[in-house]
């Protein structure tokens, strides 16, 4: 995969062949972004701009941040933070002051996207629900609500929105610490609960060349040394370099959609 570079008309301008560094990160219902840095000296940087829009894999993102430096070593380089274009809904053009309707959740979601340049693709939900917001909020925060009511997760691709009951798969994948992954690092969080009212627990784990897991996966773990006795878990989020497949970092946990 490489990242092109767009004008805000989403007009190719420039591909790079290659970065420095490159991360995609996306969390279930929650960060969705892309970050890289190249050297200036590649005539991609003259396109890099407040406008900036860049594509990978026919998704898009908006530019957020950048940074164009001299290193220690006399090497010139750009630095590139961006956000998914669903991070629009942000937009005070867009904001409610509150909002309050009895339908299906398609007939509601649909309403939530009124006005905005975004389209709704699936949506698993079929009974009608009464969904009312008694506060004023941006409309990407209206649809995030919104899928935690219904108890469902979001799923970006470009200007197209899909609410779905599961992301990733639902049959459970073993991973096997040293053969798919190797665990970094393990959180427990007392501030949040899952729906069990058990504190918030995850771990940090690099993936192996030649494993495949996605977003919201169900995985299963045991490992011993960090105290995990074959837990059930989901993939919560998932970092990867675009330009280097090898490079994968998952955050499994006792996901709970609040």
């Amino acid at each position: 995969s490489k990242i092109k570079i767009l004008n805000s008309e989403l007009e190719e301008l420039a591909v790079l062949s290659a970065a420095s560094s490159a991360s995609r990160k996306e969390r279930i219902n929650g960060e969705n972004t892309l970050a890289f840095s190249f050297p200036i000296r590649k005539s991609a940087s003259a396109y890099i701009n407040d406008t900036s829009v860049f594509e990978l894999d026919g998704d898009y993102f908006d530019v957020a941040y950048y940074k164009k430096e001299q290193q220690s070593d006399g090497q010139l380089m750009v630095s590139v933070e961006a956000e998914h274009v669903s991070y629009r809904l942000n937009n005070p053009q867009y904001n409610v002051e509150f909002f309050t309707m009895t339908g299906t959740p398609t007939a509601i979601l649909t309403a939530i996207l009124d006005g905005t340049d975004f389209t709704l693709g699936t949506v698993e939900f079929s009974d009608t629900v009464t969904f009312s917001l008694q506060e004023a909020a941006s409309r990407r925060a209206l649809l995030m609500q919104f899928a935690a009511y219904l108890g469902g997760e979001l799923d970006f691709y470009g200007f197209e929105i899909s609410v779905l009951q599961q992301r990733g798969s639902t049959m459970p994948k073993a991973l096997r610490v040293g053969k798919d992954i190797t665990v970094i690092s393990k959180a427990v969080d007392k501030r949040r609960l899952d729906a069990q009212g058990n504190p918030i627990i995850s771990y940090t784990c690099g993936v192996y060349k030649g494993a495949t897991i996605e977003l919201g996966d169900i995985v299963t773990l045991d490992y011993d040394k960090l105290d995990i006795d074959n837990v059930s878990l989901r993939v919560i989020s998932k970092t990867y370099d675009p330009y280097n497949p090898n490079n994968v970092t998952i955050e499994v946990g006792n996901y709970s959609n609040s």
